[in-house]
């Protein structure tokens, strides 16, 4: 799964370094990212720099409750 989600990887090593602390990536497909992104090396980095992860309301509602709540910008 790395390999298909190293262009997101890339942008999320671009914001972690280029704009520091407490930023928001919309991402279409976060809930998957997420674990993607927990079995990277940028995992503790994005952590520890407060990067919120959020997608689009469409998607939010094509998906299940605990995706919405998680990853809504709503909630």
């Amino acid at each position: 799964m790395l390999h298909r989600a190293k262009h997101a990887l890339a942008a999320i090593a671009t914001i972690l370094t280029e704009f520091g602390n407490d930023q928001g990536l919309g991402y279409d497909i976060n809930c998957v990212l997420e674990v993607t992104l927990r079995n990277s090396s940028l995992w503790e980095d994005t952590a520890n720099k407060y990067l919120q992860c959020i997608v689009d309301a469409f998607h939010c509602w094509a998906h299940k409750c605990p995706c919405q709540v998680k990853y809504d910008p709503l909630y």
